[in-house]
């Protein structure tokens, strides 16, 4: 395990199984969807695919298990050395322990799908076990290595009991689709990052990485973000690929697909007209660089999250174009907008959002609320085109908003793009990375809302999901944004990961129990508390006018922490506020409503009534 191939090896096995997992559970999920109710028994390949995988892992962790027992320098099966006094390959021992444990799970699987006595969800409670067990010694697996050696394999504890708890969910919420493409996705992430680990801790080529540097510990923090990015977006490709592949709908797909091939054709034969041709020649430089700019940006991105500082190619590819951009783009920051995060306005831009997105929530789910308690039951789903529109400008604007955050990060007196300086050997303004990467995470909520929103074949909850991952995500790198900073700068960010965290976990448990009011106006709440502590950060470190305040006074430590339960308080009461407002409004609206319908009913029925009357008279 202690060279590259010992942590490649483990890598490809969880991506593949990953992979897998996705492309399994995708089938089903689909299967499932066009059968009609009561019909639960799946057909016999299914079962084929469960015996592979059992079969499988079974094989893997024999394998994994022979190899380190009686692998050239391993125990051979020895594990204490009477002659020595002294235990013998600890470390293969644990990592036989580890494949042991999904031998188990294997087995479990295979009789699970071969005998219905089985109680359902034993085969997903061993793999929870084995995940586990995994995480519980590697826990213990890195004590007294040095900082970065033990900074990055902790960060594989989040993928690892990640995993471990969204499978025990599993066994008790079975055929939940946001549940098993999440629980793929961590596969996923689990495996990229072994990669990871071998790259930063026995590279392929170049130095050593410095075990203590601060720099390199902040650039491993935001990399695994990157990796829950690409592990997100490989899922849901993988996914939506087969679904594309056995969905009735790829017809469409395939018309389109035929007409780009056939205009792809006519340009490659010449057969097009002289108008399409000076089209075409018009188009294609422009094509052709912006095709390059992103291959390289591509390559660029790889090279610094695989490699060491000699492996960043992106930095060479670019040092002529922004040597030349230097003075003349550093000079126009300096008029331009030059907001940034270790400033009041810094955080006032932040907290205005937080503040205006709980406020907005707090309305929406009032709204969404008092429909669906006015419908008879059965049409809750169906919500009207205007709540559709609702959730459209929301994820518009986050997408937007992101973009702006993203790019005030970079180009407002920030790193431009430059994650490496070679000529000084040291990271570019890793702070700014770190707020760009949660911007992007929130462009990525917003692009799920719209998606949700948009196709009905997207899963109910994913939308919720994104948003519970971006806001773990700005928690996580706040949680490591702040060390080595004074007693009250670090105490004053800490009680923002309580809204932050409590947010993510709320939104989490919302994406499984829909239309829930309550865990709404929570939610909502939470972005309030959110947005109105972020002015308080900066009113602390920041302050408009009269002295800094005291990093080190234990007073002002105490007062800020009753101060952040002074604004839970107000975050409540604003929510309440908001939400009573909203739904007075509603309701008086629609009481003026019913009294008109009531009036013309009435104004109908009496002018029915005279109607019968006279014909009655008219009659006699």
């Amino acid at each position: 395990m202690a060279n590259f191939g010992g942590h490649a090896i483990p890598g490809s096995f969880f991506l593949l199984y990953g992979l897998w997992l996705t492309v399994k559970h995708t089938l089903q999920h689909h299967w499932r969807s066009n059968q009609p109710k009561g019909r639960d028994k799946p057909p016999p390949s299914f079962n084929r695919m469960e015996y592979c995988e059992g079969g499988l892992t079974i094989f893997a962790a024999f394998v994994g298990i022979m190899v380190e027992q009686f692998v050239v320098d391993g125990p051979h099966a020895r594990l204490y050395d009477r002659s020595t006094s002294s235990w013998v390959k600890l470390m293969n021992w644990q990592h036989a322990t580890m494949y042991l444990f999904f031998g188990i799970s294997g087995i479990v699987c295979v009789l699970s799908t071969k005998y219905k006595s089985v109680p359902a969800g034993l085969d997903r409670l061993a793999l929870s076990l084995a995940l586990f067990i995994e995480g519980f010694l590697f826990y213990f697996h890195v004590n007294h290595r040095p900082q970065l050696d033990a900074h990055i394999h902790s960060l594989l504890l989040v993928a690892v009991f990640g995993g471990s708890a969204f499978t025990l969910l599993e066994a008790f919420m079975r055929d939940n689709i946001v549940l098993e493409l999440l629980k793929s996705s961590l596969f996923i992430l689990q495996g990229s990052w072994f990669y990871q680990i071998g790259f930063v801790l026995f590279p392929l080529s170049g130095p050593q990485w410095d075990q203590d540097e601060m720099g390199n510990v902040m650039f491993v923090t935001m990399c695994f973000c990157w990796h829950v990015a690409m592990a997100t977006l490989l899922t849901g490709v993988t996914a939506f690929s087969v679904w594309l592949a056995i969905s009735p709908k790829r017809l469409w797909f395939t018309v389109r697909f035929g007409q780009l091939r056939e205009i792809v054709r006519h340009a490659v034969t010449g057969t097009c007209t002289q108008r399409q041709r000076g089209t075409r020649s018009r188009h294609r430089q422009p094509f052709a660089s912006s095709h390059g700019h992103h291959a390289g940006r591509e390559g660029g991105l790889l090279a610094a999250g695989g490699g060491h500082r000699d492996g960043v190619t992106l930095l060479s590819l670019r040092d002529h174009t922004q040597a030349r951009h230097d003075a003349d783009g550093r000079a126009s920051c300096t008029t331009g907008l030059q907001i940034k995060m270790g400033s009041f306005g810094g955080h006032a831009l932040p907290g205005s959002f937080f503040l205006m997105y709980g406020l907005w929530l707090t309305v929406k789910h009032t709204l969404q609320h008092q429909w669906r308690s006015n419908q008879p039951k059965g049409r809750h789903n169906k919500l009207p085109p205007s709540f559709n529109r609702m959730e459209y400008f929301e994820g518009g604007y986050k997408i937007f908003a992101a973009f702006v955050g993203i790019m005030v990060e970079q180009f407002a007196r920030g790193p431009r793009g430059r994650l490496y300086d070679r000529s000084t050997s040291s990271w570019v303004e890793l702070m700014n990375w770190q707020h760009s990467t949660m911007y992007l995470f929130f462009g990525i909520y917003g692009i799920a809302c719209v998606l949700s929103t948009k196709y009905k074949s997207v899963p109910a909850g994913l939308a919720r999901l994104a948003l519970s991952l971006a806001l773990f995500i700005e928690g996580f790198l706040f949680y490591f944004h702040v060390n080595h900073r004074p007693h009250l700068d670090t105490h004053i960010h800490s009680l923002l990961l309580v809204a932050v965290f409590g947010g993510s976990a709320f939104t989490l448990l919302e994406a499984f129990m829909r239309d829930n009011i309550v865990l709404e106006l929570l939610k909502a709440s939470l972005f309030i508390l959110q947005g109105s502590w972020f002015y308080q950060i900066g009113f602390v470190l920041y302050p408009l006018s009269g002295p800094q305040w005291d990093q080190d006074e234990m007073g002002n430590v105490m007062f800020v922490t009753m101060c952040f339960c002074w604004h839970v308080a107000m975050a409540t009461l604003l929510t309440g506020v908001t939400a009573f407002s909203v739904w007075l409004s509603v309701k008086t609206c629609s009481g003026r409503g019913r009294d008109i319908e009531i009036g013309m009913r009435k104004t109908s029925s009496n002018s029915s009534s005279q109607k019968a009357l006279l014909e009655e008279t008219d009659e006699e």
